[in-house]
């Protein structure tokens, strides 16, 4: 489903941000890429999405590569869910926030209503769509920015940070809910717990470049790995 091959990537001002990055992600699969501050987490997520297209090396979704001819293309078949849900919830109510990636689409209305009310029901937030998102606690609004993706139906969701500003109750049901999306998923975290629960894969960056990747259990319970990589591991399996 996913395939980077040796990707390099520069912010406009030629700072390299990642270097020679490669892996992949089957179908249905999730990979859990975590890494300090600045090891370019939030860089290849946005990368995957074509907002920061490689310097050199190629990334594939679905077989399509991401470049600038193929951006409407990989757009619909990736959908990402912002850390701060403030950015993605902004309309008046949560059902519109819900109804606006597929009304953009040219949907018609009974064709929205039918996605949205099973996006509502399949995330048991039917009770907030009439609801503001400025009255929503952190963890509604986190679950209904989830929602305003799956409408969207991407075979790929991409996630930043997803358990950050949440309590303890909100975070566990993240988690459970991550657990239950089929999509394939890339989830950047510094919640090593968050990523061994949910993920089949881990990538761990430091300095832009991949400093390890593999299961959940073979890396994240490794003290010295991640001392090196300025993290912390998970105390007991």
């Amino acid at each position: 489903m996913i395939k980077a091959e040796n990707i390099t990537v520069s912010y406009p001002d030629k700072t390299v941000a990642l270097s020679q990055v490669s892996f992949t992600v089957k179908e249905g699969q999730s990979l859990a890429i975590v890494g300090p501050n600045g090891a370019g987490k939030s860089t290849l997520l946005l990368a995957l999405v074509g907002v920061l297209l490689p310097r050199q090396g190629n990334i594939f979704i679905d077989d399509i590569q991401v470049s600038k001819e193929n951006l409407q293309q990989i757009r619909s078949k990736v959908g990402m869910v912002f850390q701060n849900p403030d950015d993605q919830l902004f309309m008046p109510m949560i059902y519109d926030d819900l109804a606006f990636g597929p009304r953009n689409m040219g949907l018609s209305e009974d064709k929205v209503r039918e996605l949205v009310e099973d996006t509502l029901e399949r995330l048991h937030i039917s009770h907030l769509r009439n609801r503001s998102a400025l009255r929503l606690s952190g963890g509604e609004k986190r679950i209904a920015a989830i929602g305003t993706v799956l409408t969207m139906n991407p075979k790929v969701m991409v996630f930043d940070e997803p358990s950050s500003f949440l309590d303890p109750k909100s975070r566990r049901n993240l988690i459970g809910l991550l657990g239950n999306i089929k999509q394939t998923k890339i989830i950047a975290t510094h919640d090593l717990e968050l990523a061994l629960e949910t993920c089949q894969q881990v990538l761990i960056l430091n300095h832009g470049t991949v400093a390890a990747s593999g299961s959940p259990h073979e890396l994240l319970f490794d003290e010295g790995l991640m001392e090196e990589c300025q993290l912390e591991a998970i105390k007991s399996r």
